[in-house]
């Protein structure tokens, strides 16, 4: 790292500090860090300034990700009735919810992983064009036999689908590392809040798309969507450079950690809480005699 390239980190640790020179050093005492720099963002007077390529690939991100949270909760206000419908027990269709999920936690290590090898950005990329193919493919699993056959081929899907929101999501984590050094937890918050956000509308989205053209409707737009968002990343997404860093750690140190896994039982036991609902509460509310826009607003709620 030459001492050009190193003035225009955000963030300066303490072994890179040792090779600036000592006005650099007074500069990251005083807490403020000049920068004229196009590529990274900058710190003066205590404001942290985004430069144009951050906010391209911010924007970038938190679509994707609000795209692809629409695309995975879309399905819990008609899903179960016409699972019902096919010939699904509410044992499976409650399996095809948490097959999801499932499937992200036994994968994601793996990812996290081979990050290096594939690539952060051809695995965003992948990820999300995967994401999209499968959404719409979904979409078109009422037209397969009843019973055991649509099953199967709901597991198949939504098992697809996760592997690639793992990839999606994992080399989130990592693009985020590369290009906002500094406030990597700040642009996180931030993503999060759209992750959020699109697990909140999805389910009205769903059920207003379903009662507006049929099953196939809602997943044939928000999967359309993801592939446009394929196309912006493609495009617009920079390279990153990928260095591997190892810690001599593996992820059994990691959860055994007190407070790691402590922090892990309560995001568990609070995810229970939000999901558990979602295979049958339609079914509840349509025997109510509750019209589906009301289903879907439930929700929301």
């Amino acid at each position: 790292m030459t001492k050009d390239s190193s003035e225009k980190s955000p963030l300066i640790s303490q072994s890179v500090l040792k090779s600036y020179d000592r006005k650099s050093e007074e500069n990251f005492d005083n807490g403020v860090i000049a920068t004229e720099s196009s590529e990274s963002g900058s710190i003066g007077s205590g404001v942290y300034t985004y430069t144009a390529r951050q906010k391209r690939v911010l924007v970038q991100m938190a679509t994707a990700n609000f795209c692809h949270t629409v695309c995975f909760s879309l399905i819990a206000p008609f899903f179960p009735n016409e699972a019902e419908q096919k010939g699904a027990t509410p044992a499976q269709i409650g399996l095809i919810f948490s097959v999801f999920e499932l499937v992200i936690f036994i994968c994601s290590p793996i990812f996290g992983r081979y990050i290096t090898v594939i690539g952060s950005r051809f695995m965003y990329i992948m990820g999300l064009f995967v994401c999209g193919a499968t959404t719409i493919l979904f979409g078109f699993l009422n037209l397969a036999p009843d019973g055991g056959m649509f099953v199967g081929l709901c597991f198949a899907v939504r098992i697809t689908e996760a592997i690639a929101a793992t990839s999606f999501v994992t080399a989130s984590y990592a693009i985020i590392a590369n290009e906002f050094t500094g406030r990597v937890a700040t642009v996180f918050g931030l993503l999060e809040t759209f992750t959020g956000l699109g697990l909140m509308v999805g389910p009205p989205i769903g059920g207003l798309l379903y009662g507006a053209g049929g099953f196939f409707l809602p997943f044939v737009l928000m999967g359309s969507l993801m592939m446009l968002c394929v196309a912006v990343s493609i495009c617009g997404l920079p390279k990153q450079e990928d260095m591997e860093r190892r810690t001599g750690h593996t992820f059994l140190d990691l959860v055994k950690i007190p407070t790691v896994a402590l922090i892990a039982g309560n995001v568990s036991v609070a995810a229970v809480t939000i999901a558990y609902v979602e295979p049958f509460l339609s079914g509840h509310l349509k025997t109510q005699v509750v019209i589906s826009d009301v289903v879907a607003l439930c929700y929301n709620l």
